[in-house]
């Protein structure tokens, strides 16, 4: 396509019929749509370490504020609120932690999934996303949590300990 500077048309506010028009271009297209909202079901690993327990809190970095840091640019101007099963302490690992988190994008579960793992620290892992049914909460529909707990005895405990 060839674009032409028409005076006549430039002066007028208009197009000539050889100009292209503007939705031609891209300038004035119509805005996509925006997807109706869906519940995201998610399966969660990590090691707690470094965080201040599960849920957001303003004395340090907790694991729900660094999921929900990497689920924002898939949301666009949406800010999503990632709701766990349960909470945990500082310092307390989880191995299946599960979460839900109203979204308003279309992509596919799994793509999520991927995006997520590639954008979380090595010591939050994401294993599943799964669609929800839409009034899932992971919350208020969990059935069951069971905990480990690992206690040392030993005088002198191995350095790997904590991760057996």
């Amino acid at each position: 396509m060839t674009l032409r500077w028409s005076p006549r048309a430039s002066a007028l506010g208009t197009t000539s019929s050889e100009d292209p028009r503007p939705e031609d271009l891209g300038l004035h297209a119509a805005p996509r749509p925006h997807p109706a909202p869906r519940t995201l079901k998610l399966t969660i690993a990590y090691d707690g370490t470094s965080y201040v327990g599960w849920q957001r809190q303003e004395n340090g970095l907790s694991v729900q504020q660094v999921i929900e840091d990497a689920l924002q640019p898939m949301c666009g101007d949406d800010v999503p609120v990632v709701m766990g099963a349960g909470r945990t302490d500082a310092g307390v690992h989880a191995s299946g932690q599960v979460a839900s988190v109203r979204v308003a994008f279309d992509h596919p579960a799994n793509a999520v999934h991927r995006a997520l793992n590639v954008r979380l620290p090595a010591d939050i892992r994401v294993l599943a996303v799964e669609d929800a049914e839409p009034r899932f909460h992971a919350r208020f529909d969990a059935t069951g949590k069971s905990y480990r707990y690992r206690i040392a005895t030993e005088r002198v405990p191995l350095p790997f300990a904590g991760v057996l």
